[in-house]
């Protein structure tokens, strides 16, 4: 069984940008961590998450997973800085009047 940490941190730099182009990659290993049962309640899957969302310009869905990420975390400087990723999220998402 692989290590938590490990399999998200290999899944993150797959979603950064090759050659000016956004890589869905990273977000499809993520996906794929998601149904795992050692990792149903692991905060930084749902933080990791949240960011390849984000990079994708998926604000909405960006912002749930931050939302779930400051839930499930125990560390309060933690849930600060997801509920700030999400509440950034929200105002990129948001219709310009």
């Amino acid at each position: 069984m692989r290590s938590p940490d490990l399999a998200v941190t290999r899944a993150e730099p797959c979603g950064r940008r090759r050659h000016g182009v956004r890589s869905s990659g990273g977000l499809e290993l993520v996906d794929a961590l998601t149904s795992e049962r050692s990792l149903k309640g692991y905060n930084l899957l749902r933080s990791v998450r949240g960011e390849l969302l984000a990079r994708l310009g998926r604000f909405d869905e960006a912002r749930e997973e931050y939302e779930q990420a400051a839930r499930l975390t125990r560390n309060a400087r933690e849930r600060e800085l997801f509920l700030e990723r999400a509440a950034g999220c929200a105002r990129r998402s948001a219709p310009t009047p």
